[in-house]
């Protein structure tokens, strides 16, 4: 009996390396959102705990507002940030469904190949069987 062989195999293979690497690239840009929401996530917190601190004197509440102003402007910029790692992300995760879709196309038709050479083979054994049979009656 013959060793089956998808003369794709190479192809396959090489999708399939392709696939995890755009799988490993979605992974970080995953974990880059969410290690950046983190950040703003305790930047807020910073600013509830700031604000929860009581004020006495002028130059503390003209502190605070000058602080409170920088605190508006570094989450403005968070924002814009998030935006842009959330786009990075979603083309990632395209890319990487793009990537795993040719791996499964492959698949699928080494599943075909796979079952038309186990029907080759099946009928060759079939054949040999009927041509053994007939040699024994024949002697």
């Amino acid at each position: 009996m013959a060793k089956f062989e998808f003369r794709l195999d190479r192809v396959l293979e090489y999708r399939q390396l392709e696939e995890d690497w755009a799988r490993a690239t979605y992974l970080e840009a995953r974990a880059a959102r969410v290690a950046h929401e983190q950040e703003i996530d305790l930047l807020r917190q910073k600013r509830i705990d700031v604000l929860a601190e009581p004020i006495f004197t002028l130059e503390s509440h003209r502190a605070l507002e000058i602080y409170l102003g920088q605190m508006d402007e570094q989450e403005r910029l968070d924002h814009v940030a998030m935006s842009v790692l959330m786009d990075e992300e979603a083309i990632a995760l395209t890319h990487w469904q793009s990537k795993k879709q040719d791996v499964q196309v492959l698949d699928k038709l080494r599943e075909q190949a796979l079952e038309e050479w186990k029907l080759d083979e099946a009928r060759l054994e079939q054949a040999q069987l009927d041509e053994w049979t007939t040699s024994r009656r024949a002697a």
